[in-house]
């Protein structure tokens, strides 16, 4: 990271800076993938593959062509007029040589971001009343640079700009580096120079004397290597590529966060792709209104309000509601078989917990409790296997169900009035539901309560104890756990105890669970829980989450090929990342977890990460070992150990892991 106290030695009266992956990053990544751009422009994204390649190789090869006609011992590089009428005479006679000038700049113009770091060191130095010199090995012309540093904010009046193919010698050859020093009047050893190439903006102007400052942090992250690299086994290539470009630029053009890293690295690749899909999908449907459900979806919602011009048609709104204004209102007829689908995840809670989910007081079951000889007592005591099924029992006992049915009537009422308040029974409307997941008993019971009227639903991941089409409605996920090639990494995901993280971290908003509807002057509004995460960390980390994902979902969308091609992004992307960030985290990504708890609001609450003893990591480890129960508190295992020991303790936890497996073959 480039620092200030970096600029300002005494010894140093001139300043240069890189352009290119210095001052201004490119949001599809590699240069090259500008000419993929112009190829989709100019054939149209459903064009023969062909086409696209051939017209990306002889791009390629018109620059090798004119530079080995035009370079000398006196002219080292050459320009896009002259790369252009190198290029194959098929396709100049197509398009035209001006055509695809003009094509190549507008849209290097439109991909290009300002680098943020650099920026700030760049505005410090204009604040000491300091110029700046500018320095590219480029083909693009000077003017068009120039331009692109005036509109980012890096130019000020007394900066200088010199770009190798105007002036005809290059930083490889360390020529220019030389013409500069002459033309300028400043020796090397009173100069500066900033780049993020290690041989011509470090070694070779060290080599003349010069000092120097290497960018490192503008390579790619593993995140978006292991993209790049799944990239060229997928069947769309430039997917990866494209992604990787995106998630840096957001890294680079923003401030220097760990949130911000893991926004634009974990949560964006697996959000946006998906909301993308959702909207082409509901467009194909002839879907007009999308509900995103409060509050896993509010972040989905922010994400579509990206992508609305190109959708004109559809209309979003944000349903408040949750398990305790669907579950019990969208009960039918009161069986066990709905109230164990209503009280799924019971096992590890008490009743008391589970009736507060469905806003109904434990003692209203006082009446079943002398037909299972059971007291009060059973109520604080925790559920498991065994004893869920005699609370289902005790729900559905003709002395209980009846009080039961009656408040879920009440509930479905009140509910009814606010899908209508809101829109939802609307004659010509044909209408779809967004949420994050895992077993759709939220759209059966939406639409149960609507009846006639039935939405459409669209999930970010489903579990494999979902209910099918005919029980809940149909639907469409942006992933599925049976998808072979995934299946292994999806089930180590999400069954880690990270579903939670993901509901209540990389969805968090600034507003509680929904607990209840109440109608005042005809109108019903929704009442709140208390929020599981509150304070300033979590209002920081909500400003940097939302600030980011749009940010992401705004260069997203810049790329229509994207647009119409997200749901192998979800997985060569997305659910790489989330892997690669649940089993092998780093420390420092860890650190955004220590102060936040998950649990909804059952009186259960949990950190997500903790501070392991060696005593605590042992019992762990032996349970993995003698199918113990795990020790509490260890919500999330992996960082747990990376916050606690680092990546040694990590290391030792996956050896003991393979070790268990191998021993369990």
């Amino acid at each position: 990271m480039l620092k200030n106290k970096d600029l300002l030695k005494a010894s140093y009266k001139f300043h240069s800076f890189d352009v290119f992956d210095t001052c201004l990053i490119r949001t599809c990544g590699k240069p090259r993938i500008v000419f993929y751009l112009m190829a989709l422009e100019l054939y149209g994204e459903d064009a023969p593959e062909v086409l696209i390649y051939d017209f990306v190789n002889a791009r390629i090869n018109a620059e090798k062509k004119a530079l080995a006609a035009l370079k000398s011992s006196s002219r080292e590089d050459v320009s896009i007029q002259e790369i252009y009428a190198s290029l194959n005479a098929g396709i100049l006679e197509s398009f035209g040589l001006e055509r695809l000038i003009q094509l190549e700049l507008s849209l290097e113009e439109k991909v290009l971001r300002p680098i943020q770091s650099t920026r700030s060191a760049i505005d410090f130095l204009h604040n000491q009343g300091k110029s700046v010199c500018y320095i590219s090995d480029m083909y693009l012309p000077a003017n068009f640079i120039k331009k692109q540093l005036v509109e980012h904010g890096f130019w000020k009046e007394g900066d200088k700009l010199y770009v190798s193919n105007e002036v005809g010698l290059t930083k490889d050859s360390g020529a220019l580096f030389e013409l500069i020093a002459q033309k300028e009047n400043v020796g090397f050893k009173e100069w500066f120079h900033c780049g993020d190439d290690k041989k011509n903006d470090h070694l070779v102007p060290k080599r003349k004397g010069i000092s120097t400052k290497l960018l490192r942090q503008v390579q790619y992250t593993r995140y978006e290597l292991e993209w790049i690299k799944s990239a060229t086994l997928s069947d769309n290539p430039l997917q990866g590529v494209l992604m990787a470009g995106i998630a840096r630029t957001i890294r680079l053009c923003s401030e220097n966060s760990a949130i911000t890293d893991m926004v634009s690295d974990v949560i964006a690749p697996l959000f946006v792709p998906f909301v993308a899909g959702v909207l082409e999908d509901a467009h194909k449907r002839g879907i007009n209104k999308i509900y995103f459900l409060a509050r896993d979806a509010y972040i989905f919602l922010q994400i579509a309000k990206m992508f609305s011009a190109n959708y004109p048609d559809i209309q979003f709104s944000y349903l408040y509601g949750s398990r305790r204004t669907f579950y019990l209102a969208g009960i039918d007829q009161g069986t066990k078989e709905e109230f164990r689908r209503i009280m799924g995840g019971a096992v590890g809670r008490t009743p008391v917990q589970m009736m507060r989910r469905i806003n109904i007081d434990v003692h209203l079951l006082n009446d079943g409790l002398d037909a299972f000889a059971i007291d009060q007592s059973f109520y604080d005591q925790k559920l498991n296997e065994g004893n869920v099924e005699l609370f289902l029992d005790l729900l559905t006992h003709k002395n209980v169900l009846p009080e039961i049915l009656q408040e879920a009537r009440k509930q479905r009422e009140i509910a009814r009035d606010y899908f209508d308040q809101e829109g939802m029974l609307d004659k010509d409307s044909s209408i779809a539901i967004v949420d994050l997941g895992w077993t759709r008993t939220c759209q059966k019971s939406i639409n149960s309560i609507l009846g006639d009227k039935q939405v459409f639903g669209y999930y970010f991941g489903v579990f494999k104890d979902r209910l099918l089409p005919d029980e809940a409605g149909e639907y469409m996920a942006g992933f599925f756990p049976e998808e072979i090639i995934w299946s292994a990494r999806v089930d180590r995901s999400l069954n880690s105890g990270f579903v939670a993280v993901a509901e209540q971290v990389f969805a968090m908003t600034t507003h509680g669970s929904t607990i209840a509807y109440k109608k005042k002057n005809d109108k019903v509004y929704p009442e709140f829980d208390t929020k599981e995460n509150s304070g300033r960390y979590a209002q920081e980390y909500i400003d940097k989450l939302y600030e980011n994902i749009v940010f992401f979902a705004k260069e997203y969308a810049t790329f229509h090929w994207l647009m119409t091609n997200a749901k192998s992004a979800i997985t060569s992307c997305g659910l790489n990342s989330l892997y690669l960030f649940i089993e092998k985290p780093k420390r420092r990504e860890t650190i955004i977890f220590d102060k936040f708890k998950v649990g909804n609001n059952l009186n259960d609450n949990e950190k997500i990460i903790t501070h392991l003893s060696p005593r605590i990591l042992f019992q762990f480890l032996k349970s993995k070992f003698d199918s113990n129960e795990k020790p509490s508190g260890l919500l999330w295992i992996q960082g747990s150990v990376a916050y606690t020991f680092g990546q040694a303790g990590l290391q030792v936890f996956h050896l003991a892991r393979k070790l268990k497996d191998w021993l369990s073959k």
